[in-house]
């Protein structure tokens, strides 16, 4: 039998644990660049490329129940225009537009009726969601279906 090559054995495992270490700082590094990357991104999204139309300035003569009547009555209508049409990207469209508004309006309305408006918000968007989820396109497919026609009346 021939004796085992010791130094090629070492030799061996300090190669194998320098590509390890190659290999772990790579997925280190490209882990943290991609965190720092979609961290900017995100940052930058948030601060800069709001919806032109998403902030809702209250003038002075604008009152706070004007602007909630505002926000509910709009609400309102897109949550029957989802019903109807179930887009669901248009709705979370509107619903960030909206929230960027509510902010505008949370800022100077510090009241229960303006928290109200918030949590009704977002039962508004839970309820839709389950809706969409359980029944909406089930009955848009029926409503959608050819209706059948009158019976032709019979000769008298």
């Amino acid at each position: 039998m021939k004796p085992p090559n010791v130094a090629a054995h070492r030799e061996s495992v300090a190669r194998a644990g320098r590509i390890g270490r190659r290999v772990g700082l790579g997925i280190y590094f490209l882990g943290l660049a991609y965190v720092v990357v979609v961290g900017f991104g995100t940052f930058i999204e948030g601060i800069f490329l709001t919806p032109p139309d998403a902030e809702m300035a209250l003038a002075a003569d604008i009152s706070c129940e004007t602007a909630r009547a505002d926000l509910a009555t709009r609400l309102d209508a897109e949550a029957a225009t989802f019903v109807s049409a179930g887009d669901r990207a248009r709705l979370t469209r509107f619903l960030t537009v909206w929230d960027h508004q509510y902010g505008g309006i949370r800022t100077r309305c510090r009241d229960p009726r303006t928290r109200e408006l918030e949590y009704v918000r977002h039962r508004v968007e839970i309820q839709l969601r389950r809706y969409e989820r359980e029944n909406g396109a089930a009955l848009r497919r029926l409503g959608a279906a050819p209706t059948p026609s009158p019976a032709p009346e019979s000769p008298r």
